[in-house]
């Protein structure tokens, strides 16, 4: 430890003053630790003591309020006793200085001495700085680093009482988790509560207040606490004014011998009730009856694409028949004011959701519309979900079919030539004719052909296309067509082994999704020499002439059989 300068005004040192103030706050804080801990063990033991008396005889609530303003006195009396007095009477260095000497005898004066002369009434002459310094020095080194405001005010002193309000702490704890809920209705009335006290059953309602659709079922329970009574009473309260008692019966959930319930059936307007067991009564609940919303009017209207030529159709709801491209308006209004309205698509592989736009034409109703444009595919069926300003969902939602149709393409057939192979020289005409029938409407119609020149084309490919129009009146749909082909206009001319391919082709007036094209069976021709056509007229001839023979030689012994026979 450092020595004092003696050629100096002595000053108090730092480890005597912090000394001295630990040993004055040391004081302070064990006296005014005192307040919780008595505290503490009062409310314990006193609240404890009082339920138990009020459980027993019923307490009035005046008297439990004279005695709840009693605790507040004796608490604040306690904090004036050992808080307030003592922050007034606070140490000072002097003093608690007087108190470290009492303890250390050995001190004998020398630090009240340290202390009044440097204090700031103290006026040493400079003749006795040094003995001063000298007297500061010998105190410093005398008391050393000892912890003296623990040694002066030892806090296991407080042990006892801290021990007894923890015991009494947790009695109390223990005796209130023990008996819930009864505990904590005593509790609540040594606070000046109103609850009455329970009498030999306490009712604690299971079910509460609960909200249920009009016309449901809702069962109520309740579960008795204390004397069981083996049948209770219900009391139901309607809000139109008529009230029902109704007799419940213990052990009818679960098997819970201490449990009543009874079950509401077809509840058609909100209620309260009250379950009533041996001398307890319940708390009173409501039971909400509430009316999901609904649709009253709905239209499905179908627009169809301008290409169809067909009116704004109104669908009926057992059948939705939607054409692809078509729009789709969809008309409703609600049983009430709503909040969200959706349209739920179910498809084959996902649930396609769509909000409606809600009007209130007024309080008493909603109007809903959207617009949708039909694909091709994925829809199936059609659910309406509504949910009501009450935050209320619909139930039981209609589910509507959805028939899904795609403009066909037209549909073409060849009625000449029917032969799907001919035979004709290179200068031969021959007669075509074809029909071509469409849902909604033709655009173009002809004959479309390839040409296969012998040594300039493989057999897949052709050397040239061609295409010869019909004339197709605006907004045909159905179409008959005859025309006489002249070979000889393909050019370069046809020679002996050329081949042509030939087919009709069709394309209809859907604007909204794409025009279709559709084709009918293709027919081959194969140009031959006149030598090669006499060939094959004469051996055509040939086989016509074994027919006709067949058929003589049949005829010729069915006759014989039946003259025969008649003989």
């Amino acid at each position: 430890m450092p020595s004092i300068p003696t050629d100096r005004a002595p000053t108090l040192p730092a480890s005597l003053a912090t000394l001295l103030d630990q040993v004055r706050a040391r004081g302070f804080k064990l006296k005014a630790s005192l307040l919780p801990l008595s505290a503490v063990l009062l409310l314990a033991l006193g609240w404890t003591l009082r339920a138990i008396m009020d459980r027993r005889w019923d307490l009035p609530w005046t008297l439990r309020a004279f005695l709840l303003l009693l605790d507040v006195l004796v608490i604040g009396w306690l904090a004036y006793r050992w808080v307030v007095r003592p922050l007034a009477a606070y140490l000072s260095r002097r003093q608690a200085a007087l108190l470290l000497e009492r303890s250390v005898p050995e001190l004998k004066t020398s630090l009240i001495a340290a202390v009044e002369l440097t204090g700031d009434k103290a006026n040493t002459p400079p003749e006795s700085w040094p003995l001063v310094n000298q007297l500061l020095e010998d105190v410093t080194i005398r008391l050393g680093a000892d912890d003296w405001a623990n040694k002066l005010f030892d806090g296991r002193r407080l042990r006892p009482l801290l021990v007894t309000a923890a015991l009494a702490l947790l009695t109390a704890l223990t005796l209130l988790v023990v008996h819930l809920p009864v505990s904590g209705l005593l509790l609540q009335r040594v606070l000046l509560s109103h609850q009455p006290l329970p009498n030999n059953t306490l009712v604690l309602s299971i079910t509460k207040d609960l909200q249920v659709m009009a016309g449901d079922h809702v069962t109520l329970s309740a579960r008795a606490q204390g004397t069981v009574p083996g049948t209770g009473k219900l009391r139901l309260t309607y809000d139109e004014g008529a009230s029902e008692l109704q007799e419940v019966h213990a052990g009818k959930e679960q098997g819970r011998e201490d449990t009543f319930t009874y079950e509401v059936r077809n509840v058609r307007g909100s209620f309260t009730y009250r379950f009533e067991l041996n001398d307890g009564v319940g708390s009173e609940h409501r039971v909400k009856a509430v009316i999901p919303p609904a649709l009253k009017d709905i239209q499905f209207i179908q627009q169809y694409p301008a290409y169809t030529g067909l009116p704004e159709t109104r669908m009926p709801t057992t059948g939705l028949k939607l054409l692809q491209g078509a729009t789709l308006k969809i008309q409703a209004k609600a049983t009430m004011p709503l909040s969200a309205a959706t349209l739920e698509i179910e498809g084959t592989h996902s649930l396609d959701v769509r909000p409606f736009q809600i009007s209130h034409a007024d309080d008493q109703a909603s109007a809903l519309g959207l617009e949708l444009t039909i694909p091709g595919q994925g829809w199936s069926t059609f659910t309406i979900k509504l949910k009501s300003t009450d935050d209320v969902s619909s139930m039981n939602d209609p589910v509507y079919r959805v028939q899904l149709v795609t403009d066909q393409p037209p549909q073409v057939a060849m009625l000449e030539p029917r032969e799907e192979r001919l035979t004709l020289l290179a200068n031969d005409q021959l007669p075509v004719a074809f029909r071509i029938t469409d849902d909604f409407g033709i655009t173009t119609a002809g004959i479309r052909y390839r040409v296969f020149r012998p040594g300039l084309s493989d057999v897949n490919d052709s050397t040239e296309t061609g295409y010869h129009e019909a004339p197709v009146p605006q907004g045909e749909k159905s179409l008959v067509h005859q025309w006489d082909w002249q070979l000889a206009t393909i050019l370069p001319p046809l020679t002996p082994g050329c081949r042509v391919s030939f087919w009709v082709e069709a394309r209809d007036n859907n604007s909204a999704t794409g025009p279709s094209v559709a084709k009918s069976v293709e027919r081959n021709i194969e140009i031959v020499t006149e030598q090669q056509k006499r060939l094959e007229l004469l051996e055509l001839l040939g086989m016509r002439a074994k027919a006709i023979e067949r058929l003589y030689n049949m005829q010729h012994e069915t006759n014989e059989r039946t003259d025969q026979s008649i003989r």
